[in-house]
């Protein structure tokens, strides 16, 4: 069969996804400093006065059963997360 473009079985280096904007994944600060961050998702924003806070829905990994949580949390606690939906070829396989 006679293609009028080349055909390959590999990923082209322009075949990409773009970027996510703007991010929605977080990684949230606990309590102890030692402790590992939860990974979470924001769901909405408020602020009250001066302060802001994102309403986050994460697995709380501490409890049993690891139960989904959703709590307002402050924006001090949080630090965004950005995904890259284009990991090199090495990590795709």
């Amino acid at each position: 069969m006679f293609y009028p473009f080349r055909v390959g079985m590999n990923r082209s280096k322009s075949d990409k996804w773009p970027r996510y904007e703007p991010t929605r994944h977080v990684l949230i600060k606990r309590s102890f400093r030692n402790d590992r961050p939860w990974q979470g998702l924001v769901i909405d924003w408020k602020q009250d006065k001066q302060r802001w806070s994102a309403l986050v829905v994460y697995m709380d990994e501490s409890a049993d059963g690891s139960p989904l949580m959703q709590q307002w949390v402050p924006i001090d606690r949080l630090r965004p997360c950005h995904p890259d939906p284009n990991p090199p070829r090495d990590e795709f396989l």
